[in-house]
């Protein structure tokens, strides 16, 4: 059962008995990307305390009353989206849906609360430092969208975190929690009339001047049109990499193809062609795998390794070689067929849970994706031929991307820079 609710917010129940839990999903369409971009971290210091005070309860009464309940309630946020999940037995939903109600209207945001949550985000700062893997999705990233919103990082800058105000947390709150859509997402064992009508008489009587997700846009990052190359030095013997450009959006076309070719290609672990090729005949990388990632308003497409620093030229070769051979020449039949057998298990899998079940029903909301995308597009895999990867192998450039490398930089700078000028020869 879907609803548009009298302040344009959307309701989604789906009825499921075989479970005595239910989940609830609010996803609010506003995230990382849609902070102002002189107050990095701020999303996640909202996120980090939402839970941490309201007038009537402390943040250790909060979490009482949900451990008593037997309740989950967690706070998340991406780029393109905030988003709240409770999981709760049916038994306990009523006084459940009041704490979930209390949070979202009443919010204070106590001092203490998010002076504690400033140092959790410090101090997440600073771990990074010693994880390259972290470090180099950040800088790959950022290089890749530049400017863009999508460029930015989900904790924020250290320098940047004690500069974050309550008031600013609180105009946050109020301008994006209070006034932008929300897609209502249940999944369980419930009555639907009460449950919507909870939905309808609690919060979209509150959040009277919400405005319909549709009308929130943002511009889709450029496509690069040249090489980059950057590099962040730390005295480690591997060198961590990542190779790749923008993408397309979830709600673009060519989804299915798109994403059985780059399973094909990095996806598939110790089957894919990266994992044959780069690590098993040439012995060049620890690990290596592709990845496409699809945003609201844009993607990325990347190949992740990790090589020994000496290594890292003929491995950044190697890589280029894999993007225009499948670029090409396609793929196999095998390979195909291969694709088809994992997607058709992996996609009914992701069913089977409420939680799977209630993020879907809200992806495709989110995305603007059909309301039976699931099944269309399983059909549309089963259908898939070799002309329909040829044409989504038109997202990959071999020639244009960004090359991004945590590691000792005496040992590696100066052979990238030689390869990278014996591509611009070329």
């Amino acid at each position: 059962m879907s609803h548009t609710l009298s302040n344009r917010w959307t309701f989604h129940l789906r009825q499921s008995t075989h479970t005595p839990f239910v989940v609830l999903r609010l996803r609010f369409p506003f995230g990382i990307a849609h902070e102002p971009a002189d107050q990095p971290g701020l999303c996640k210091l909202l996120a980090l305390t939402l839970k941490s005070g309201t007038s009537k309860q402390t943040a250790l009464s909060i979490a009482d009353a949900l451990e008593y309940l037997a309740a989950s309630l967690s706070v998340s946020v991406t780029h393109d989206a905030f988003t709240l999940h409770l999981t709760v037995s049916r038994e306990q939903l009523d006084p459940a849906l009041q704490i979930v109600h209390e949070i979202l209207t009443d919010a204070v945001f106590p001092e203490h609360e998010l002076q504690r949550a400033r140092g959790q985000m410090k101090a997440d700062c600073k771990k990074k430092l010693d994880m390259p893997g972290v470090l180099l999705g950040e800088l790959f990233q950022s290089t890749l969208f530049g400017g863009h919103p999508y460029g930015r990082s989900t904790d924020g800058m250290e320098s940047g975190v004690d500069d974050l105000s309550r008031d600013g947390v609180l105009r946050f709150y109020n301008e994006k929690l209070t006034a932008c859509g929300a897609i209502v997402t249940v999944v369980g064992d419930v009555d639907e009339i009460k449950m919507r009508t909870f939905v309808e008489n609690n919060w979209a009587s509150h959040f009277k001047n919400s405005v319909n997700i549709s009308t929130i846009q943002m511009d889709s990052p450029q496509p690069l049109g040249q090489r980059f190359f950057c590099l962040t030095d730390r005295p480690i013997a591997q060198a961590h990499i990542a190779l790749g450009h923008t993408g397309p959006a979830r709600g673009e076309p060519g989804h299915v193809p798109q994403m059985a070719l780059n399973y094909i290609l990095g996806g598939a672990g110790l089957s894919s062609r990266l994992t044959h090729h780069i690590r098993t005949q040439q012995g060049l990388a620890y690990s290596v795998y592709s990845s496409l990632t699809k945003r609201k308003f844009g993607g990325m497409f990347s190949v992740v390794l990790q090589t020994s620093a000496a290594h890292a030229p003929r491995a950044v070769t190697a890589i280029v070689k894999e993007l225009e051979a499948i670029k090409a020449d396609g793929v196999s039949d095998q390979e195909l067929e291969d694709a088809k057998l994992y997607f058709s298990g992996h996609h009914p899998f992701t069913m089977e849970t409420i939680e799977r079940m209630a993020l879907l029903i809200e992806q495709g909301v989110f995305f603007d994706l059909p309301p039976d995308y699931v099944e269309r597009e399983l059909a549309e895999l089963q259908s898939l031929e070799q002309d329909d990867l040829r044409k989504a192998a038109d997202m990959i450039d071999p020639k244009h991307w960004v090359l991004a490398i945590i590691g000792n930089e005496a040992l590696i700078r100066q052979p990238i820079q030689e390869l990278l000028h014996h591509y611009e020869r070329q």
